[in-house]
C-alpha cells in the first residue's frame, strides 16, 4: 500500500513548532610567521555547519585563495586593504555546508609568498543559506590610522541574523577589546614582521547599525564585518516522500 510521509530537510527554522537561531561558534584563530606561499591548517568545525573564515597575510601582492582538502570551495565575502594594500584582510563564506569534523583548510597566496599569515575560522549553526547568499550586508574599512575600529552597515541588522567581524593591525597580538556585547573569538598574532588580527561575534538581538570596538588599536588597521542570511531558501524546508510498503524489488 502507498504510504506518504515528509522528510525534514537539513536546518529548517520550524521544528516541532519551535523556531531554530543560527548560533556563531569560534573554531580556531593563530598567527604564523612563515614565508610560504600556502598555509594549511587543521579544525574540528560541526558537521552541517557553515564555515565563515577571516584571514591576512602580510607582504604579499598576491589574491590570496581558499580551499579544503575535502573538495570545499569558499566565495570572498568581503576585503580590506592595510599600509596601501601591502596587506589584505579578507572574509570568506563556505559554499556548502561541513560534511566533516575534521578538515584541512588551505590559505594560497600563488606567485608571491606572505611573510606570515592571521587566521580565525568560525562554524555557523542552523545556516540553510551559503556561499554569497549566506551575506545579508558587509562592512569595511581600510587604510585606517591608528585609533578606535568602527563599522556602519548600510541597514539596520535583523534581530535574528548572526553578526562576525574581524580587525588587522601591525601589533602583536592585536589588542583591542571587542564591541560591547560581543565575543571575542581571537586575538593573535605574530613578529618579524609584527602583525596581529581580533575577531569577534554576536548570536542574538543586535539590530542596529554601527559596531564600535571597545578600544583602539595602537597601530594602523584595516576592518571587515558582516551580518548573515538567515532565511530559507526559495524552495520548501519540507519535502513529501512517498514509501511504497510491501512492493518488492
Amino acid at each position: 500500500w502507498p504510504r506518504e510521509c515528509w522528510r525534514r530537510q537539513r536546518a529548517p527554522y520550524l521544528f516541532h513548532g519551535v523556531e531554530l537561531m543560527a548560533a556563531v561558534t569560534h573554531v580556531y584563530s593563530s598567527g604564523i610567521t612563515t614565508n610560504t606561499t600556502q598555509y594549511n591548517t587543521t579544525i574540528a568545525p560541526t558537521v552541517d555547519d557553515l564555515l565563515v573564515v577571516f584571514a591576512v597575510g602580510t607582504a604579499t601582492a598576491a589574491a590570496a585563495t581558499l580551499t579544503d582538502n575535502k573538495g570545499g570551495t569558499y566565495t570572498v565575502a568581503a576585503s580590506a586593504t592595510m599600509a596601501t594594500s601591502a596587506h589584505e584582510l579578507y572574509a570568506w563564506i563556505g559554499n556548502q555546508l561541513v560534511s566533516t569534523s575534521s578538515m584541512t583548510l588551505s590559505l594560497g597566496f600563488t606567485g608571491d609568498p606572505a611573510s606570515g599569515r592571521v587566521l580565525s575560522v568560525y562554524s555557523v549553526s542552523g545556516m540553510l543559506q551559503t556561499g554569497s547568499a549566506a551575506r545579508q550586508q558587509f562592512q569595511v574599512a581600510s587604510n585606517q590610522a591608528a585609533g578606535t575600529p568602527a563599522l556602519t552597515f548600510s541597514a539596520s541588522v535583523s534581530s535574528s541574523n548572526p553578526t562576525l567581524g574581524c580587525i588587522f593591525n601591525l601589533t602583536n597580538p592585536a589588542t583591542v577589546t571587542p564591541p560591547t556585547n560581543w565575543t571575542e573569538g581571537g586575538d593573535v598574532g605574530y613578529g618579524s614582521p609584527t602583525a596581529g588580527g581580533e575577531s569577534v561575534f554576536r548570536n542574538d538581538t543586535f539590530n542596529g547599525t554601527t559596531i564600535t570596538w571597545g578600544s583602539s588599536s595602537a597601530s594602523g588597521f584595516a576592518a571587515v564585518a558582516l551580518e548573515l542570511n538567515t532565511a530559507a531558501a526559495a524552495a520548501s524546508a519540507w519535502r513529501p516522500v512517498r514509501l511504497l510498503v510491501g512492493v518488492g524489488p
